[in-house]
């Protein structure tokens, strides 16, 4: 474990959060599908002590932690839960999701994905042990009761791949699902775990098929064993040698260039504002520039965003940041169209990609940029050769995912489909996890797979 940390938690506070989730990574290796990936991205965490900092910056009101992943680096942003979960429980579960996205050929639906997330994060550490399963029996029993208050249905929860759209209520009845169902199948028998582990294998039936059972009958044993005494674990977890965490205060600079960064997909105006905040102190500082193109570029004012490349360029024609955000801004526009207007600017971007990779081997953006230039000329067999390394290094990465099962669709691969599905199921975005459903149906539709 060895990543950067920013919190404005207490240092004694922080140093026991940070040795739990060291032992819980050394624990939870077992319970996780599929297998590591060869290396990972450099991984940040911002933590927050309070909810209402966290909101102030991020402005979500339904969710207390995520992940916001790039192809450089991997960001957890966390804070505690107003009035419920604690700090820590909410630290495992996002951290859960950054072990999983760092496991290689693994294709989860929602439920389950958020299910183990919220399983393995209810664990309990003591000297030498660990505890898995305990559940909030009060919320779970109102959650299965036949005429309880929660309008959420277990066929509802199984089959939705999108919520980030729903009513706090509904979101936090289908956590409540998955959690329950995964503990069911994960804690609750030889039968449960065989038909859990053929349903992930090959997902060719829905999990009820697996079960042998219907919607309605497994809802009815989820009920009956949430209200006699489920099944908890008890397995040795040895203490691992302290980490060695060297403190430091960050600069306004540093403390707004990070926030900003890890708000850009969510809150592109806060994060305008936090720079514009620093740029009189220090205007050629690039990293500003970069991350104020960012900001245009999801902001949808790409002129803006190309502007701002090319004035950090003329300042660090050197720097890999610097080249890569130039090249993924020229080709803004055209990575979703065809022309011959748009080849050219591929092949513009190319130098930048392959410079920046030339200074720096470990850039990922690169790589993948260079697979899309491949792809965009209609070389998807090449492209695949790039985007595979990519996805060694981010598979968690719902575009690379995208772009890789793309690859694999276009020369009649059947891999594509895993990659596709993963890119629709992780995407909190309703414009990618678009592209990924019409990827899908042009492969089950054969007649529309010419490209």
């Amino acid at each position: 474990m060895g990543f950067e940390v920013t919190s404005d938690l207490a240092a004694s506070e922080l140093s026991e959060l940070l040795n739990t989730l060291n032992r819980f990574e050394l624990w939870a290796g077992d319970w996780l599908p599929g297998s590591p990936a060869t290396g990972r991205v450099p991984m940040k965490m911002l933590i927050f002590a309070s909810h209402k900092s966290f909101r102030d910056y991020f402005g979500t009101p339904k969710f207390a932690g995520f992940a916001q992943p790039s192809l450089t680096t991997s960001t957890l942003v966390i804070a505690p839960r107003r009035g419920e979960r604690g700090l820590q429980q909410i630290a495992l579960h996002e951290y859960s999701h950054y072990l999983l996205r760092n496991r290689l050929d693994i294709s989860l639906p929602l439920w389950f994905d958020e299910g183990l997330a919220s399983l393995l994060s209810s664990v309990e550490f003591d000297s030498d042990q660990a505890l898995l399963g305990e559940l909030p029996v009060t919320s779970m029993r109102e959650l299965t009761a036949e005429n309880g208050p929660i309008r959420l249905s277990l066929q509802q929860a199984l089959t939705t791949d999108y919520m980030m759209d729903w009513p706090r209520q509904r979101i936090d009845a289908f956590y409540y699902w998955s959690w329950l169902l995964t503990h069911y199948l994960m804690l609750g028998g030889e039968h449960e775990q065989s038909a859990l582990e053929n349903f992930l294998r090959s997902r060719a039936q829905p999990l009820v098929a697996y079960l042998d059972t219907g919607y309605g009958a497994l809802e009815r044993k989820l009920r009956r064993y949430v209200r006699r005494k489920y099944p908890e674990i008890v397995q040795s977890s040895p203490v691992p040698a302290p980490l060695d965490i060297n403190l430091r205060c960050l600069t306004s600079l540093e403390r707004d260039l990070l926030l900003g960064a890890a708000a850009v997909e969510y809150n592109p105006q806060g994060a305008l504002e936090l720079t514009a905040s620093q740029q009189s102190a220090d205007p050629q500082d690039v990293r500003i520039l970069v991350l104020q193109s960012r900001a245009f570029e999801v902001l949808e004012q790409p002129e803006q965003a190309l502007d701002l490349a090319q004035q950090a360029y003329q300042r660090a024609p050197e720097n890999p940041a610097v080249l890569v955000n130039l090249a993924n801004q020229l080709v803004h526009d055209c990575v979703f169209r065809q022309g011959s207007q748009c080849r050219a600017l591929w092949q513009q971007a190319l130098p930048f990609y392959r410079r920046a990779l030339e200074l720096d081997l470990n850039r990922i953006d690169a790589v993948f940029g260079i697979g899309l230039v491949y792809l965009h000329a209609g070389r998807p067999g090449e492209a695949v050769n790039y985007l595979k390394v990519a996805y060694s290094r981010t598979p968690w990465a719902v575009h690379v995912n995208f772009f890789l099962g793309e690859s694999y669709r276009i020369i009649g691969d059947t891999r594509a489909r895993g990659y596709l599905e993963n890119a629709r199921n992780w995407s909190q975005n309703a414009f990618w996890r678009g592209l990924a459903e019409a990827a899908l149906e042009r492969l089950d539709n054969p007649q529309t797979l010419q490209d």
